[in-house]
């Protein structure tokens, strides 16, 4: 442990001792060596148990030199190119009140005026920034339009950019984007003069000599009090230094705000740059899924980690869908490994699918199936699922790729396109085949078979929607770390 630091040497070994009472005899010295307590270091070890963080994989230190090295860059490009924007991030904990807190950040917050997103979007790749647009989950069900940054260097980080507009009587409306059954609506969020001069202050502060905008430590405050337990850390930390009646002020204001109000997003004057990318997609907007980074599961692969847990680094390493494919399981085991599985999926609103059996898919409620040439038909399975489920279905020729276009299908999963370990008898589907499919088919495209970080690259450009793997995810001690690798290449590829 000599190349990390003091305290996340702490963390490796508080969690290693309380989640499996390893290393008794060394932990108990490191305690007696370095005047530590005993419940500080266990109450520690559920607060990292909390915010999901396994300290053998996110070192505190390396994380907060990455966030900063971010943090910098971003407001160098804002800086230079006129951009209003104040941070609402957890990292503002750290720069307003306290640098030595311990706690680890998995992004950025940004408030940006709406009027300088084109020119963002224009110029922040000349500065390493890869612009997205995205979509998740808002508590209703519908579906938010998010606007995402991911810097090249630390893809892993990304930062999201929340819109509002000034108005000229200084008041600010916050616009929150939303799809709800194919059509697209814009949530307003009002904000008097008297709670924007509360909450975002044109102060600037300096990090690195670098000035930069945020929000008010009172704002801050409100928007953490009594949510996620790192919120409820950072307004532990933080309350001496709050101005109370700034805060009781605040609160008040906010109270008095006109509430909310939903519009058709048609005629906003943003529309365009918001939605353009969804417009193609409206028959289908019922459920957008991200394919990009598509896992499927082999119980068998990992001897570190059970298969929950190596779904759960590979999530936090960017998987966007995760498919059970358990072949040598029988219906009750495959349902027991899929019921598991779904526990950690549901948590991050990561879509499940099940390989070939409709009964687990059935039993376990998961949003879809996947099918080969010599399963159910799709036909089939379309019938018993019903509309809303997402079926895929492995294809190796345009022909195929038309018939489960035609019963219905939801995205192709073309291949086997290189040898693989996992099905050494395939069909290889050629690079012109291939061709075809993507030229037909306006589907959602799968490519799967030998896909790793060498043959990525050979599908930049090619209108391929994900890129499905078993062990180059799987396959490695530290999972979240070579996930985040294949993210980034996987990522890159789209530009």
């Amino acid at each position: 442990m000599n190349n990390i630091s003091f305290n996340d040497e702490t963390d490796i070994l508080i969690n290693n001792y309380f989640s499996q009472y390893k290393e008794k005899e060394k932990f108990d010295k490191f305690i007696k060596v370095n005047h530590l307590d005993y419940n500080t270091l266990k109450e520690r070890y559920f607060w990292l148990k909390k915010m999901n963080i396994n300290p053998n994989i996110i070192h505190l230190k390396e994380n907060h030199e990455t966030i900063y090295k971010i943090f910098d860059r971003c407001n160098s490009m804002f800086n230079e190119n006129n951009i209003e924007y104040y941070y609402t991030s957890g990292i503002l904990s750290y720069l307003l009140v306290n640098k030595k807190l311990q706690r680890y950040h998995h992004d950025l917050d940004i408030f940006v005026n709406m009027k300088d997103l084109e020119n963002l979007e224009r110029i922040c790749c000349n500065y390493g920034f890869i612009f997205k647009r995205q979509l998740g989950d808002r508590n209703d069900g519908t579906k938010r339009v998010m606007l995402k940054m991911y810097y090249e260097d630390a893809i892993e980080i990304p930062i999201t950019l929340f819109m509002y507009v000034r108005q000229e009587d200084n008041t600010i409306e916050q616009n929150d984007y939303f799809i709800d059954n194919s059509k697209f609506y814009v949530e307003k969020i009002y904000n008097s003069p008297l709670v924007v001069n509360l909450s975002f202050s044109d102060e600037p502060q300096y990090h690195n000599d670098i000035k930069y905008f945020a929000i008010t430590l009172e704002a801050l405050y409100l928007s953490k009090v009594g949510n996620r337990p790192k919120d409820i850390y950072d307004c532990s930390q933080f309350e001496k230094y709050l101005d109370l009646h700034k805060v009781s002020r605040l609160n008040q204001e906010l109270s008095n705000n006109m509430p909310n109000e939903v519009f058709t997003a048609t005629e906003d004057p943003y529309y365009n740059f918001i939605f353009s990318e969804f417009e193609t997609k409206k028959k289908s907007m019922e459920k957008i899924i991200d394919y990009s980074l598509y896992l499927c599961t082999d119980s068998n692969i990992n001897k570190d980690y059970d298969i929950q847990e190596c779904v759960h680094q590979a999530i936090l390493g960017g998987v966007t869908i995760v498919q059970v494919r358990e072949k040598n399981k029988n219906t009750d085991e495959f349902c027991s490994i899929a019921e598991k599985i779904k526990s950690v999926t549901d948590k991050y609103n990561v879509p499940l699918i099940i390989n070939d059996n409709i009964e687990v898919a059935l039993k376990t409620n998961a949003d879809g199936i996947h099918i080969g040439q010599d399963d159910i038909s799709c036909l089939e399975a379309r019938k018993t699922l019903g509309k809303n489920k997402i079926i895929g279905v492995t294809v190796t020729t345009l022909e195929e790729a038309k018939k489960a276009i035609e019963q219905g299908a939801t995205y192709l999963g073309v291949g086997t396109i290189y040898k693989s370990t996992t099905k050494k008898d395939a069909k290889i589907v050629s690079q012109e085949e291939l061709n075809k499919i993507i030229n037909y088919c306006k589907l959602p495209i799968v490519v799967i078979g030998g896909i790793n970080e060498n043959t990525i690259p050979n599908f930049k450009k090619r209108n391929i929607s994900g890129y499905a793997m078993i062990r180059p995810i799987l396959g490695n001690k530290n999972i979240m770390e070579s996930t985040m690798k294949l993210k980034k290449l996987v990522l890159e590829n789209k530009i």
